[in-house]
């Protein structure tokens, strides 16, 4: 049995076609990948930011949380406060209601 070695122009053009096809597969590969890429830079970059922003934020407000601590009155001292002013207030009022009794005498 002898072999044929001859080419036909129909495997030349199904091999070429393959090959450009092959081609253009790697290189739309490529530009996707390269794109990907980008785009987790950008992410990670806006990600980096946000963690930042959210240190700023977190030290901001413990410095709030211990100026409030500073400046604003416990319950318990604001009703000790209540408690004296009432009873100066109670104390005034016996005094009135004595200068009163006396200069209707």
């Amino acid at each position: 049995m002898a072999v044929n070695w001859d080419i036909s122009p129909a495997f030349i053009l199904t091999v070429i076609v393959n090959l450009v096809a092959v081609v253009a597969i790697v290189v739309r590969t490529e530009m996707k990948a390269a794109s990907a890429h980008k785009e987790a830079e950008e992410a990670s970059a806006s990600a980096k930011e946000a963690h930042e922003r959210i240190g700023i934020q977190s030290q901001a407000l413990a410095l709030y949380r211990e100026q409030v601590a500073r400046e604003y009155v416990s319950r318990d001292a604001l009703g000790e406060m209540e408690r004296r002013v009432t009873t100066s207030i109670d104390r005034l009022s016996d005094r009135l209601d004595k200068v009163l009794d006396r200069q209707g005498s």
